[in-house]
């Protein structure tokens, strides 16, 4: 059985485990990262313009109208949002 200390850490609604003492800063750094890539910067195909957006957690977004220009963006036929098809980060699901 192992006696190692256990650590619980949540950040962005992310809960990561660290059994072992020596790896509590790796989680601590996967952590940062993933708290990052709550975010996606999501680029207009019609003006080029760019928008850093917070990437949805419970669901898809299949509908993006760009701000500058005013487009309606859907995602491509093989992705399932926006951000999978415009953005520099893909959705949760997909992640």
């Amino acid at each position: 059985m192992n006696s190692s200390p256990l650590f619980l850490i949540v950040l962005a609604g992310i809960t990561l485990l660290c059994i072992q003492c020596s790896s509590h800063a790796n989680s601590v750094q996967y952590a940062a990262e993933m708290n990052a890539a709550v975010t996606s910067e999501i680029t207009c195909p019609q003006c080029g313009h760019k928008k850093i957006e917070t990437l949805p957690t419970e669901v898809c977004q299949i509908r993006y109208t760009c701000e500058a220009c005013a487009a309606e963006l859907t995602p491509l036929r093989d992705d399932c949002c926006v951000f999978c098809t415009y953005g520099d980060h893909k959705c949760p699901s997909k992640q």
